[in-house]
């Protein structure tokens, strides 16, 4: 009941409009557990897989927002990412950030927006981005981002990037 908690409080959606599933398994140098909670909008998941299907393809696993940008990224460079990055796909109503360490880890969080104004939207954004890549670091205890990698809409708004940079 708390991945569901969790996964309604994230999208802001009662948990019949949500896809929900998650994958547990140990961790091979302790007896500690680590996990994957996945959880999608329904109606994204199925605009997702309506598309694939017009190309022909028929899905059996189906990533899609900050998941599919980490896989994407890390089937683009090929190889395991050199220090710790974090990929940010900045649109107007939500962010998807993924943070991929050079162990193999992501750390995958996605931000939906309700306040009105963009004003407010952005500065939403931009402290919840802070608030992850604090918690990833002083929290989780992993190693701080070196790289910041924005892209989407917002990748383009000179106030949003310069506010990110404070």
């Amino acid at each position: 009941s708390a991945l569901y908690l969790e996964a309604e409080h994230t999208f802001q959606r009662p948990r019949k409009d949500l896809y929900i599933d998650w994958l547990s398994f140990p961790k091979e140098d302790d007896s500690s557990i680590e996990g994957v909670l996945a959880a999608a909008p329904k109606e994204d998941v199925k605009n997702h897989i309506s598309i694939l299907k017009m190309a022909g393809l028929y899905p059996v696993i189906v990533d899609i927002g900050c998941m599919a940008m980490a896989n994407l990224y890390k089937k683009l460079i090929d190889k395991k990412p050199q220090g710790t990055i974090c990929l940010v796909n900045a649109n107007s109503g939500i962010v998807d950030i993924s943070i991929l360490s050079g162990e193999s880890r992501i750390y995958p969080r996605s931000v939906y927006s309700a306040p009105e104004s963009m004003r407010d939207r952005t500065d939403f954004f931009i402290e919840n981005i802070g608030e992850l890549l604090r918690y990833y670091q002083f929290k989780l205890h992993f190693k701080p981002v070196d790289r910041l990698i924005i892209t989407g809409r917002l990748s383009h708004d000179e106030e949003f990037i310069t506010k990110l940079k404070k």
